[in-house]
């Protein structure tokens, strides 16, 4: 079976293995905090909401900058 090579507008490869470490890392340590210490749970949840917020108003803002560049 012969492999294609990946077309130009693929993501690169070796940024997208590095995010996924730093999601695993993340997760093992969200994980093993709340093994420590039950009352981090209450932590990580607080700030996963805030970055919750903060990602949705910044790709508003985004988003309300790319439709005033259009106009």
């Amino acid at each position: 079976m012969d492999v294609e090579p990946d077309p130009e507008d693929v993501l690169d490869r070796q940024k997208c293995l590095d995010a996924l470490a730093a999601v695993r890392h993340a997760k093992w340590f969200h994980v093993s905090s709340i093994n420590q210490s039950p009352a981090a749970a209450d932590d990580v949840l607080i700030f996963s909401s805030i970055a919750s917020v903060l990602t949705s108003l910044l790709i508003t803002v985004h988003l309300r900058l790319c439709t005033m560049s259009v106009h």
